[in-house]
């Protein structure tokens, strides 16, 4: 398939691929807890509100109940009560159960109660299987009583809270939701309603989650639920132990236009709550607090509410990061190189969300997605060049030198494509070399021996070819064929110089070799061999002919045609001889280009067999 073949296409197959598979997996909801964990870490590095909560804390601790004994009776709450309103507490929040009267000092609790409308009380809305826990009886019907009821995560992380609910008859308010609104409305802020339907207050809207906020994917959104960003997650608010506020040890500064909770601190009554980035869990009170200041702040515009972008939005964000991965396998490297690249990308995601926070903005998603195509591009990729490798290796592996080889794959976006080599018009030096005087040596041996004798021949001389960057084009019985200047070709003078210069050098070599050879051979009782070389430079068409099955790299053209019968011009002129057993003939265009480096005759003007034209031949000496 030839799409397979476009870079860009494949990128964009991949990064659709990952994204399908990644988003059906969020979607379905397998993302959403690994999401929260990253939120809670986000959330961990993000600074406080600049501006002090008004809220304070009485810590009902194990020592208290020790103290005023367990239940803690209704008189020591009134007088507690008293003491807090006496010391000009703004607005008071009792977390502490008390369906039922625990005597002494009920009729005093309930003339405090009754009596003053910034004290608010809890109270539980449960289900037919739970069962309700009821306000205290004289606040039943009253405004002072919100419920307690919160919304733990799978992981018990409390990241959500409510503000209205209902019994699927009244809808009530929720504890901090009431004690919140009461402490604005003396600042003159106070609920309204948008076209929506949505509570207003002051600078915010707080509108309900959707179905789908953040990571979170099929969760039960019903109630009136806001998403919990801690506006002072970091900080410890204010507190003093019951036994304080008894004793009248808390000074009265401390109080004076505070929002005061009451609530348990004590181990035994168990209260927990988990926050997120907190590996030791919080008290039920601490959790109220912080509801309650995140709708002050809010209101008050000195800390903004969460905000997340629409689905599509998201879903959009996350292809992106995929095509990104793609596109930057395309930057060839090794590991060290991919690995910066992909830990480059986790870095600026990380950057993104972190910088705004406010936003929620996905980063798993994009990160697994960014990190998955990478890795599948790459693989694929690699996959790719590696089968390209083979297809190269298959047509060049015995013809090219390692350096020829390496330079070849390097570049091989210039000389190759899909189909093999890329048809070009190049300027190479052609070299053609042939055995004289075989005949009396094949007549001594057998045939065996024979091929031997010529395989360390070829041998011999192919890797003198081969040492000089040639390519061995093909062996013709006892000649060969190599060509300069292909498959990796050059296009400037000098490049074509040193393509003439290197088989000039290689017929010289062959030339020393041979003499070599001769004496050995003669040791053997073996006659000499002589050879002749024909080297001509100019204009050919490189590419590879075949089917896929067997594909061959091919040189043609008038070049080719005149080195091969530069090496069989008459046989009688400047034939080899035993010093120099070697017969070296270039044509004019190479002998131009090698006459101030090597040592040549001129050998005549001739019209070699199959020209029209005059054809000025030399002999390379040395």
């Amino acid at each position: 398939m030839k799409w397979l073949k476009n870079r860009f296409v494949v990128v964009s197959f991949l990064a659709l691929l990952v994204f399908v598979v990644l988003a059906g997996i969020r979607f379905s909801g397998g993302l959403q807890m690994m999401e929260l964990s990253i939120y809670d870490r986000l959330l961990a590095l993000k600074a406080d509100s600049q501006v002090a909560s008004p809220i304070v804390i009485i810590k009902e601790t194990e020592a208290d109940l020790k103290r005023f004994g367990f239940p803690v009776s209704d008189g020591y709450y009134a007088e507690a009560l008293e003491k807090l309103l006496a010391a000009g507490a703004s607005v008071v929040g009792v977390d502490k159960y008390r369906d039922q009267p625990v005597a002494p000092g009920s009729k005093q609790l309930e003339q405090v109660l009754t009596g003053h409308d910034t004290i608010f009380w809890i109270f539980f809305v449960g289900t037919p299987e739970q069962g309700s826990i009821a306000p205290p009886q004289f606040l039943l019907n009253g405004s002072q009583i919100g419920f307690n009821n919160t919304l733990p995560d799978t992981d018990g992380v409390f990241r959500r809270g409510l503000l209205f609910m209902d019994d699927k008859e009244v809808t009530y308010s929720s504890f901090p939701l009431l004690i919140a609104q009461k402490y604005l409305s003396a600042k003159n802020i106070n609920p309204e309603g948008t076209e929506q339907g949505f509570l207003r207050l002051g600078q915010a809207v707080f509108s309900p989650l959707p179905d789908h906020f953040g990571p979170y994917i099929h969760e039960d959104m019903g109630g009136y639920q806001v998403f919990l960003n801690y506006p002072s997650l970091h900080r410890s608010f204010p507190g003093f132990t019951l036994s304080q506020l008894i004793d009248g040890e808390i000074p009265g500064a401390s109080l004076k236009d505070k929002i005061v909770l009451l609530g348990s601190t004590a181990p035994s009554l168990n209260d927990y709550k988990l926050l997120p980035g907190f590996k030791e869990p919080r008290f039920g009170v601490e959790l109220h607090a912080h509801l309650i200041d995140q709708i002050l702040q809010a209101a008050l515009g000195t800390y903004p509410l969460q905000s997340d972008w629409p689905e599509i939005y998201e879903y959009a964000w996350f292809f992106l990061w995929c095509l990104l991965g793609g596109l930057a396998s395309l930057k060839r490297g090794g590991l060290t190189h991919m690995t910066a690249i992909l830990l480059a990308g986790l870095t600026i995601l990380f950057v993104i969300a972190v910088f705004f926070q406010e936003l929620w903005i996905p980063l798993l998603p994009p990160a697994l997605g960014w990190i998955l195509t990478l890795v599948a591009c790459v693989v694929w990729f690699s996959n790719q060049e590696r089968n390209e490798r083979q297809q190269l290796l298959k047509i060049f592996e015995q013809h090219v030198s390692p350096q020829v080889a390496a330079n070849l794959w390097e570049n091989r976006d210039k000389y190759f494509d899909a189909g093999g080599v890329l048809p070009s018009q190049i300027t190479a030096t052609v070299l053609f070399s042939d055995l004289a005087g075989f005949t009396p040596i094949s007549e001594t041996m057998t045939p065996v021996a024979l091929m031997s004798w010529l395989n360390a021949y070829m041998e011999e001389m192919s890797n003198i070819i081969m040492d000089e960057n040639g390519m061995i084009k093909g062996y013709m019985g006892d000649g060969i064929m190599a060509v300069f200047g292909a498959p990796a070709f050059k296009d400037d003078v000098d490049g074509i110089k040193a393509d003439a210069l290197s088989a000039v050098a290689s017929g010289l070599g062959m030339n020393q070799r041979l003499k070599e050879l001769n004496l050995v051979w003669q040791q053997q009782g073996l006659p000499p061999a002589y050879m002749r070389i024909g080297i001509h430079t100019g204009l050919g068409v490189a590419g590879t002919l075949g089917c896929k099955q067997r594909m061959e790299y091919t040189i043609t053209g008038e070049t080719t045609i005149t080195a091969s019968r530069l090496e069989s011009f008459d046989k009688t002129i400047s034939a080899p001889t035993p010093d120099l057993p070697c017969r070296i003939l270039i044509g004019e265009s190479t002998w131009e280009l090698v006459r101030d480096r090597y040592q040549t005759v001129k050998v005549g003007e001739f019209q070699l067999k199959g020209k029209v034209n005059m054809f000025n031949i030399y002999q390379v000496i040395s």
